[in-house]
């Protein structure tokens, strides 16, 4: 990523016509930059969807989570079904950034409207919707169509297929944390098995947020200091110094 961004910025000094696409701010992970693109764009065309879109994305790995829920609830009833089907995550995870139960009642009363919603999105929003019981058989259709599409994704791209499986591994921590809610006596075998499966994780602050996120479901910040500071301590390392501080505090 270093290597590219300098090409960018050797780029964008010497071909001063250069149009910059805030798509590569994204591939680099520079999301500020990227915002800022796309706000340049929005304000030429704003009821692009896919610029919005773009906007929510960046404004999800910030964890700008007031700035992502209030242009989730600004844009929903202006854009089609298939756009809330994509906005449908992100805004449940301003919820989660926001932790309240509002907001929560908002996703759920737009989730009713949607039909098309990724699998994992649906099941988080399952999980505050009905009891625990009828959610473990509900599970199973979503967890295998992903693994079907990790599996097709592996033929096409590392990178492609390690995104599906991180969403594998979200859908089966939710899993796990209806058995962490039900059976006290498994907390701490599941807690540590949390902690060792995210050491095999890539260090890349996104993924790490999503899955953190899906386990605050059952466990505050204050009781697993351990892995917030370490994931405190790779937002600063990958220069995330505001979403450091914000996890800190």
């Amino acid at each position: 990523p270093e290597a590219a961004s300098g090409v960018l910025e050797y780029a964008m000094k010497h071909f001063g016509e250069l149009e910059i696409h805030a798509t590569w701010y994204e591939k680099l992970h520079e999301w500020e930059d990227a915002l800022v693109a796309y706000d340049k764009k929005i304000d030429m065309n704003k009821d692009d969807p896919e610029l919005i879109l773009g906007c929510m994305i960046c404004l999800e790995a910030l964890g700008e989570w007031g700035q992502l829920h209030q242009q989730c609830c600004e844009e929903w009833t202006l854009v089609s079904e298939e756009t809330q089907a994509k906005m449908a995550r992100m805004a449940a995870a301003a919820a989660w950034g926001l932790a309240t139960g509002t907001v929560w009642k908002s996703i759920l009363a737009w989730s009713q409207e949607t039909p098309m919603m990724e699998p994992f999105t649906g099941q988080c929003l399952l999980y505050i919707r009905i009891s625990s019981h009828w959610l473990n058989s509900a599970l199973t259709k979503p967890e295998t169509y992903w693994m079907l599409s990790s599996t097709a994704m592996a033929g096409e791209s590392y990178s492609r297929a390690y995104g599906a499986m991180v969403s594998c591994q979200m859908l089966s921590e939710l899993e796990e944390v209806i058995q962490y809610k039900l059976v006290p006596g498994r907390r701490d075998i599941i807690r540590e098995t949390w902690w060792e499966r995210l050491q095999g994780c890539q260090r890349i602050v996104e993924d790490w947020q999503r899955i953190l996120m899906v386990r605050s479901l059952v466990i505050s910040p204050h009781e697993d200091m351990r892995t917030w500071l370490k994931y405190a301590s790779l937002c600063g390392k990958s220069g995330r110094i505001a979403l450091a501080h914000k996890t800190l505090v």
